[in-house]
Formats: C-alpha cells, structure tokens, sequence
C-alpha cells in the first residue's frame, strides 16, 4: 500500500480481510482511489517463504476510471453528509429524543388487544416522522440534484426513484405521526371508536410496507456507490440507514 502511495496520489487505499488459502498463502482484496477518480483493484498475495521470510505480490490488477454520473452522486451526498454533520444531525437527535420520551404517554394507555397492531403501526410511523422530519427540506434538495444527474446506469435511477418515492411517503403520513401517543390518548379518551381513528391504518400499512422496500433499495444503492469507488461516508450517507448513523454521531 505504501508503494502503491508513492506511485499514485490516492484518495484512499482499502486492504480487505485475509483469506488463508494454504499454510503458507494469505491472500488479501485490494483497492484504492486516485486523485485523478481512478479506481484500482487487485489481490495482494502473501506467501511465507520461511520461518522468518515472506513475500507479497500486487496481482491481478485493474483500473479504470469512475463514470461522472457515479461522482455526481458522490458529490451530492458529500454535501448532504456536510449538513447533517452539522447543524441537521442535532436537529434529528433531538427530534428523536422527543419522540422517545413521548413513548412513556403510551405506556399509559390501556390499548384494547383488537387496536394493539393499529398502535404499534402509529408508534411505527412516528419514528419515521421524528427521523425525516428535521431532514425534510434538505432531503427535497438532494432528490433534486440526484435528478439532474443524467444517467443511463440503472442502479442509479434507482436510486434516483426511490428517494422520490421516499419523500412522498413521508408526505403521506398521517398528521398523528408527529405526536404518536398523544394521538393514542385522545383515541383512547374517545373509546377507540373507528370513526375516531387518528389513521387509516390499512393505508398506513401499506406505507410502512413501501417505506421498508425503499430503504433496502437505496441501501442496495448506497453499496453499489461504494464499490464503484465514492468515497465511504458519501457511499454510507446515500441511504437512511447509513444517514441515521450519521446523524446520531456527535461532531
């Protein structure tokens, strides 16, 4: 890795875990990125020559460059990354807080077992809620310039559809989502009478389903981005899962 440095101005150089192939050859996954967006792999074999002797060889390698649609993506969530490092992962920290104390509202309430999953299904929503809600208007800038990118790579308009598709579900949550349990008590005071419903919880449902499918998409995503080279916190911070993460972190 080091010669590797010194031929190459490298962004970065990532040595994979070991693989034993026999008592003597370990075999490791390598890769780096240059200054100049070129990605490079290759397998660096370890054998032991004796004892106190080994020797390593650079094989199998190939380099080429990363496509412009991929670093406009990385460009993106590079920025998006810079936001919630700062101000915006307070933001979400705190909103989760919230939501969390909130909770203990529920705790008091007696839900009958027939309204149990139509709980659980709000209590659900206002997690989304309290995760998005502070990112909302950034997250609508960044669907935006993930759709100005032009691309014909379909894991990339992936991506690009199901951040839009995210938002949008997020926009059809219903209002209870934001205070969940208070939402509970008031439907408990009124008996948990359907007509009382804070949600339509079949539609919910459903909501919650296509909220789940997005997210492993654009997690699947997010891995295509990282070993097509974009560096790893613009990688990580392309999905929610990999946002979360992100902004749960204290800078």
């Amino acid at each position: 890795m080091a010669q590797q440095r010194h031929k190459r101005s490298l962004v970065y150089a990532q040595l994979g875990d070991p693989v034993r192939k026999s008592s003597s050859k370990i075999v490791f996954a390598y890769r780096d990125r240059s200054t100049s967006n070129v990605l490079c792999t290759a397998r660096i074999v370890v054998v032991a020559q004796s004892s106190s002797s080994r020797r390593a060889d650079l094989k199998g390698s190939q380099c080429n460059g990363i496509a412009g649609d991929v670093l406009a993506f990385e460009r993106a969530s590079r920025l998006l990354a810079h936001s919630v490092k700062g101000d915006l992962g307070a933001n979400v920290r705190k909103s989760r807080r919230h939501y969390q104390s909130s909770l203990k509202v529920c705790d008091q309430v007696s839900v009958p077992r027939s309204r149990r999953g139509d709980v659980h299904l709000l209590v659900k929503a206002g997690g989304a809620w309290a995760f998005y809600s502070p990112l909302r208007s950034r997250l609508g800038t960044f669907a935006s310039q993930l759709d100005n990118v032009s691309t014909g790579d379909p894991n990339l308009t992936r991506g690009q559809k199901s951040w839009d598709k995210t938002l949008v579900l997020f926009d059809s949550l219903p209002a209870a989502a934001a205070n969940p349990c208070r939402a509970v008590q008031k439907w408990a005071d009124n008996g948990f009478s359907s007509d009382t419903a804070p949600a339509d919880f079949g539609e919910l449902k459903v909501e919650l389903d296509q909220f789940a499918a997005e997210s492993r998409a654009l997690d699947q995503v997010s891995k295509y981005l990282d070993d097509a080279g974009v560096l790893p916190t613009p990688a990580r911070a392309f999905a929610p899962n990999g946002l979360l993460a992100l902004a749960l972190q204290k800078h």
